[in-house]
């Protein structure tokens, strides 16, 4: 239940463009608890749009591998809640509504302003505790 209202937590952050990185799971098991939502979530929107390949099943890997065993810091965290975000509205959006998900553009530009305010948040951050 903590799990699920720290998700949620993070994601309304998320969405409001106004998270800068601060409590991204740091520890293993943490990492690999977000990481795993966000195959499972990847997964099946791919699946549903007939398009999983081996290539991207590689990538998804690599980016799992490479935040859970290397590089746990806050933007790579908050790219793959953000994903985990966007890829929960589109299926939610395309089983509600039936849309195929290559008109939920919407949903894909609103993932790309919240990695974009992400990224700003966390320099920012960084930079005011530097005091550069």
């Amino acid at each position: 239940m903590r799990l699920l209202s720290a998700l949620l937590h993070h994601a309304w952050l998320a969405i409001t463009l106004k998270h800068h990185g601060v409590g991204m799971p740091t520890q293993p098991m943490g990492a690999i608890a977000l990481v795993s939502l966000y195959i499972a979530l990847l997964l099946t929107n791919i699946n549903m749009q007939h398009t999983l390949t081996i290539e991207s099943v590689v990538g998804i890997l690599f980016v799992a591998q490479f935040y859970i065993f290397s590089l746990r810091n806050r933007i790579v965290g908050l790219i793959i809640l953000i994903g985990i975000i966007a890829n929960a509205l589109m299926l939610c959006a395309q089983w509600l509504t039936d849309i195929p998900q290559q008109q939920l553009f919407l949903i894909t530009l609103l993932e790309y302003v919240m990695i974009f305010s992400a990224m700003l948040n966390v320099i920012k951050d960084l930079m005011s505790a530097n005091h550069y």
